[in-house]
């Protein structure tokens, strides 16, 4: 079983955008961006979830996440509007080495942070 979290400060986000939207395309995926930009009243903070997830993603593995590898993580969500993670690249073949047939996130904003944690769960 491998976790990882990340706590990220959604000031940091509505910076980004405000200052630095052409940056948005190269992290997230347009479905990502699309799902934040529905998010009115809580965008920045659904930009800093979607960024924590990628972390803790990397941390879960235990390779971290270059620049190169941040849209080889990408979340979708279900009909219900849950999240699931999902793997291209480097990460999917990272994943298919360590074996991992399940993963799970949660992913939540309050007081100007957001959080997002992780669950890995590989074969025996």
């Amino acid at each position: 079983m491998y976790i990882g979290v990340d706590l990220v400060q959604v000031s940091r986000w509505e910076k980004m955008r405000k200052t630095y939207p052409h940056r948005l395309a190269r992290i997230f995926t347009k479905e990502e961006i699309a799902h934040a930009e529905r998010k009115e009243k809580h965008i920045y903070e659904t930009y800093a979830g979607l960024w924590a997830a990628k972390e803790a993603c990397g941390k879960a593995l235990g390779v971290g996440i270059s620049m190169k590898m941040l849209k080889d993580v990408h979340l979708t969500w279900t009909e219900q509007g849950a999240p699931e993670l999902n793997f291209d690249g480097k990460m999917k073949e990272i994943i298919r080495k360590k074996k991992i047939n399940h993963t799970a996130i949660s992913l939540s904003h309050d007081g100007g942070m957001a959080v997002a944690f992780v669950v890995m769960e590989a074969e025996k």
